[in-house]
């Protein structure tokens, strides 16, 4: 499995939580260390997670500093 996905390197505080925000996958990102534990209960072994630092570039267009709440990552696994 080899995906990207937005994931929480810190809690977004309530202001920033919108229906707008669910819809940019901001408010249902989860943290990273809560992501390795999913795949790993389905089965999936070797994760790795790689945080996209320069994502946050673009990232800050979306919302007022949310680029210090979340980053874009690959995560890859095998089944």
């Amino acid at each position: 499995m080899a995906i990207s996905d937005i994931v929480l390197t810190k809690k977004i505080p309530s202001h920033i939580i919108t229906l707008d925000s669910y819809g940019a996958c901001i408010a249902g990102a989860i943290f990273i260390d809560d992501l390795e534990t999913l795949p790993k209960n389905s089965g999936f072994k070797n994760m790795h997670i790689t945080p996209k630092n320069e994502s946050r570039k673009f990232l800050k267009d979306w919302s007022e500093n949310i680029e210090d709440y979340i980053v874009s990552a690959n995560i890859e696994a095998v089944k």
